[in-house]
């Protein structure tokens, strides 16, 4: 397996108030690195479109990195998630796995596909 991908990660910056509760900054930082985008297999898209919310197959793709990234996803305590950008395109990190003690150490991510298409109906609502 090899990290041959030049990828970004968008994380937006937020901080706490004196009563613990979460503020946005709205500072992003975009950092660059290596990882390997490829796309899902059968038994992945098969589980990833299990709920039968309509969720297309397309828009997933699986990300390997070496050890020492960290994403952030929604099911970190934060509620905040990082960004990955890769071929124009950003794509939001719904899961992590870490696999350590094997024959390559990596971390492996599953991005779905951020689209407009919900925010492009809001703007037309508004006019």
């Amino acid at each position: 397996m090899f990290f041959n991908n030049r990828l970004q990660i968008k994380t937006i910056g937020y901080s706490q108030n004196s009563y613990g509760e979460i503020e946005d900054d709205q500072e992003t930082t975009t950092t660059a690195f290596m990882g390997s985008i490829q796309p899902l297999n059968q038994e992945e898209k098969r589980l990833m479109n299990k709920n039968g919310e309509g969720n297309r197959a397309l828009n997933y793709c699986k990300l390997y990195t070496a050890p020492h990234i960290k994403i952030r996803t929604k099911s970190d305590n934060d509620n905040y998630t990082d960004t990955v950008i890769f071929d124009d395109k950003e794509y939001e990190v719904i899961s992590s796995d870490f696999f350590r003690g094997g024959l390559i150490n990596h971390n492996k991510y599953i991005l779905q596909e951020i689209t407009n298409e919900e925010g492009d109906e809001e703007d037309a609502s508004e006019s």
